[in-house]
């Protein structure tokens, strides 16, 4: 049987034929794990729903739609139980007909709101990157090494940087297991990336927000912030970010973990979307 989901598979939406050079080292060849991020939702839907494969069905309905930024995506009938928005334009409600029982944030659940649909099932607010530890619970074992402090960029600057004395690189290129264990081996965290962040926060690692050196909107991270109580706070550059004040402690997360509430089997296979 297979859960109808979407995510953003950077290894299927990366050009087929790449032009490759090398920097720092390194083959600029696309992704070689996908964006642990984006990924996630693999290891999320088996640990929800063992023993179910996942299909990722870019344009049908009834789709299970758990963590990134696809709120723009929506289509009919699928259930929002974490997504967020990059923007606050979404696809109006009508003829769409989904609902909104989670989303990552205040700025997501608003867009949805102005965009006409219901989000009056609500059930929890907080993207579901926030379990992390529950879905592997051995890594919140690893003690963190003195002196490690590392920067986990943006997957669009993941060749733009390399690991000095300051910090080490750590790329979001990777399985999102392996990016839990270099976050818990740190002492402090910067990172570009918005799971960077959350995981570390969930994870119990002190972290920095450093702007991303691209066109991305900043508007995810505002919401992930307004998510969980915060001023929003962010280093302009890596290079801000080192001449910065560090946090000394992370967020407590625990009440956001805990209501993080995912549909049962049999509601996926009401609405469609286990089959």
């Amino acid at each position: 049987m297979a859960v109808r989901i979407f995510y953003w598979d950077a290894l299927e939406n990366q050009p087929k034929t790449k032009a490759s050079f090398w920097k720092f080292g390194q083959s600029q060849q696309g992704f070689q794990h996908g964006n642990a991020g984006d990924h996630f939702n693999l290891d999320l839907l088996q640990w929800a729903y063992p023993g179910q494969h996942a299909a990722n069905v870019k344009d049908e309905g009834r789709r299970l739609l758990l963590v990134g930024s696809v709120a723009h995506r929506v289509l009919d009938g699928d259930i929002v139980c974490g997504i967020g928005s990059k923007h606050s334009t979404i696809p109006a409600a009508d003829g769409l007909k989904i609902r909104v029982w989670g989303v990552r944030g205040p700025m997501t659940l608003d867009a949805f709101r102005q965009a006409g649909h219901d989000v009056s099932q609500l059930r929890f607010m907080g993207d579901p990157g926030v379990l992390i530890g529950k879905l592997y619970p051995d890594v919140l074992h690893i003690r963190a090494e003195a002196g490690n402090t590392i920067f986990i960029p943006h997957y669009r600057e993941r060749f733009e940087h390399r690991s000095n004395r300051h910090y080490k690189v750590v790329s979001i290129d990777a399985t999102p297991r392996a990016v839990a264990e270099e976050i818990c081996r740190a002492e402090f965290v910067y990172t570009s990336s918005l799971h960077g962040l959350i995981w570390a926060h969930a994870l119990g690692r002190p972290a920095l927000l450093v702007s991303p050196q691209t066109d991305e909107s900043l508007h995810k991270y505002r919401d992930y912030f307004l998510s969980i109580g915060k001023d929003f706070c962010l280093a302009a550059s890596i290079d801000e970010a080192l001449k910065s004040s560090k946090p000394n402690s992370s967020p407590d997360l625990s009440a956001m973990i805990g209501s993080v509430a995912l549909p049962s089997a049999a509601e996926l296979a009401s609405a469609g979307i286990l089959s």
